[in-house]
C-alpha cells in the first residue's frame, strides 16, 4: 500500500497534470509572458507563471477606472445618470474610439459600457475629467485604491493604459482588482459583460473574445499596446465556481483569448475540493526579480517579424465561417478553446443625453469654447454631507455607507500629482 505522503504526492499528480498540459501550449514565441488562474472566491492561485513580473497594463487599466467610478456612486458622489462630457483633450487621445465629438455629453451609465465594452481611450478620458474634481484628483484616487488593495506592484499616471515608462502593473495584482470588484461592487458586474453596443446605427462587438463563445464567460477586460503585447483579464463561472484568469503578453488578439480559455478550462477540470487550491494570492512570489516590464514592441509589432511555422510554443491560428476558431500547434489545424460564436448579440444602445444635473449644457460649451482637458466635474444632483478634505473619494454619505473603509495613513502617504501624461509613442 502506498504510504500517507506517497498517495498525497500521487493525487497532486493527477489534479495539475491538465494544468501542466495547459502551461505547454501558454507562451509566445521569444518570451513566455507571465499568466495567472485564481479561485474568485477562495483566492487560491491554481496556476500562474511570473505573476509579480512588471508588466505595461494596456487597456487593462480601465478596470482600475471602472472601480473608481463605482466608489464614487457607492458613496453618493455621484449617480448613473450623472454626466460625463468629451472634451477635445479626450476626443483627441491616441486610438480613441470617437463614436462621440466634443462637447457630447453621456450619462455615467453609458460612459462605462463604452469604454468596457470598446476600450474606449477618449472615454476613459472623458470619465477621468468628469468624476472626482478633475483629472489629478482621479488619478489619484486610483493609486489610494491600488494601495489600498494590496496592488504593491502597479502605479497609475493615466486612465486609459496608453504607453508610459512609468504606468505598471503585474498579473497578481490584476487578479487582485479583479477580486476586489467582485467582493466590493457585485452589482456593477454587468458592464464587463456587455456583448456588443450601439452607437447611432454601428454594432461594434466588445473587445473580449471570449464573450459569447466561451461557456460560463462573464467578462473582464482586454489590453493592448505594443509595449505590452496583447494582455487579457477574463471570468468565467460554472455551477458555484467562479474562476479569474489573467494572461499578459500574447501574440494577438486570439491568442490572449485561447491562452485564457485553456486555464480556465484546465482549472474547471481540476475541480474544487481539498486537493484543487493551491498557494492564497497574497503569498506568490515568482518573478518578483524582475524590475522592469518587459518591452514586447520587437515581439508583435515589428516589421521584420517573420511568419513563424506553427508549434505549441507558436500557435498559428485561423478563424472559420461561422465563427469558429482553428489553432495549430504543429499538428494541423484543430477547434481551439475559445468556443464558438453563440448566435447573433443584442447590443446595448448608448446615446448621448439622459444625465442630470445643473450646468451641464453650460460646461458642454465652455469645453467648446476653451478646448481645455481638464473642467471642473460637473455637480450631480444629490445633496452629500460635508466630507474630510483628504478623503473625498471615500467618505460615505449617511444613505450609502457600503465602502469600505480607507486607512488615514495611506492618505497621507499618497502619491504627488502627477502631469498628465503625454504619449510619446
Amino acid at each position: 500500500m502506498l504510504s500517507g505522503a506517497r498517495l498525497l504526492l500521487a493525487l497532486l499528480f493527477l489534479v495539475t497534470a491538465p494544468l501542466a498540459a495547459a502551461n505547454e501550449t501558454a507562451g509566445t514565441g521569444d518570451v513566455l509572458g507571465p499568466y495567472l488562474l485564481v479561485d474568485a472566491k477562495s483566492g487560491d492561485v491554481l496556476e500562474e507563471h511570473d505573476a509579480l513580473r512588471p508588466w505595461y497594463p494596456a487597456s487593462t487599466t480601465k478596470l482600475m477606472t471602472a472601480f473608481v467610478v463605482f466608489r464614487a456612486l457607492e458613496v453618493g458622489e455621484i449617480t448613473l445618470k450623472s454626466p460625463v462630457v468629451m472634451s477635445q483633450n479626450a476626443y483627441n487621445q491616441p486610438y480613441a474610439a470617437r463614436f462621440f465629438k466634443p462637447g457630447s455629453v453621456l450619462t455615467v451609465d453609458n460612459a462605462l459600457k463604452v469604454m468596457l465594452a470598446r476600450s474606449s481611450n477618449d472615454m476613459a478620458m472623458a470619465i477621468a475629467e468628469s468624476v472626482g474634481d478633475g483629472y489629478d484628483n482621479f488619478l489619484l484616487r486610483m493609486n489610494l485604491e491600488a494601495k489600498r488593495l494590496g496592488m504593491t506592484r502597479t502605479q497609475f499616471v493615466n486612465p486609459h493604459g496608453l504607453y508610459s515608462p512609468h504606468q505598471v502593473t503585474c498579473a497578481r495584482d490584476l487578479a487582485l482588482l479583479t477580486r476586489a470588484i467582485f467582493d466590493e461592487f457585485p452589482r456593477y458586474q454587468h458592464y464587463f459583460n456587455v456583448p456588443a453596443i450601439k452607437v447611432g446605427g454601428v454594432v461594434k462587438r466588445n473587445t473580449n473574445l471570449l464573450i459569447s463563445r466561451y461557456r460560463g464567460a462573464t467578462g473582464m477586460k482586454t489590453g493592448y499596446i505594443c509595449d505590452s503585447g496583447w494582455n487579457l483579464v477574463a471570468t468565467a463561472q460554472r455551477g458555484r465556481r467562479e474562476l479569474i484568469a489573467v494572461v499578459l503578453g500574447a501574440d494577438n488578439a486570439i491568442d490572449r483569448a485561447e491562452r485564457a480559455a485553456r486555464l480556465l478550462d484546465a482549472g474547471f477540470d481540476r475541480g474544487g475540493g481539498l486537493f484543487s487550491g493551491g498557494p492564497d494570492i497574497t503569498r506568490i512570489n515568482s518573478g518578483s526579480r524582475y524590475t522592469e516590464p518587459y518591452d514586447m514592441r520587437d515581439q508583435v509589432c515589428s516589421p521584420q517579424k517573420g511568419k513563424k511555422v506553427a508549434s505549441k510554443s507558436n500557435p498559428i491560428y485561423k478563424p472559420m465561417k461561422g465563427g469558429l476558431i482553428m489553432v495549430d500547434e504543429g499538428d494541423g489545424f484543430k477547434p481551439s478553446h475559445i468556443g464558438q460564436r453563440k448566435g447573433p448579440v443584442t447590443p446595448i444602445v448608448v446615446a448621448t443625453g439622459g444625465v442630470e444635473g445643473p450646468g451641464v449644457d453650460d460646461l458642454a460649451q465652455e469645453i467648446l469654447s476653451a478646448q481645455l482637458g481638464v473642467m471642473p466635474r460637473p455637480r450631480p444632483t444629490i445633496a452629500i454631507p460635508p466630507r474630510p478634505q483628504l478623503a473625498t473619494a471615500f467618505a460615505p454619505s449617511e444613505e450609502a455607507n457600503k465602502a469600505a473603509p480607507v486607512d488615514p495613513v495611506l492618505l497621507l502617504a499618497a502619491p504627488a500629482l502627477m502631469p498628465r501624461p503625454r504619449p510619446d509613442r
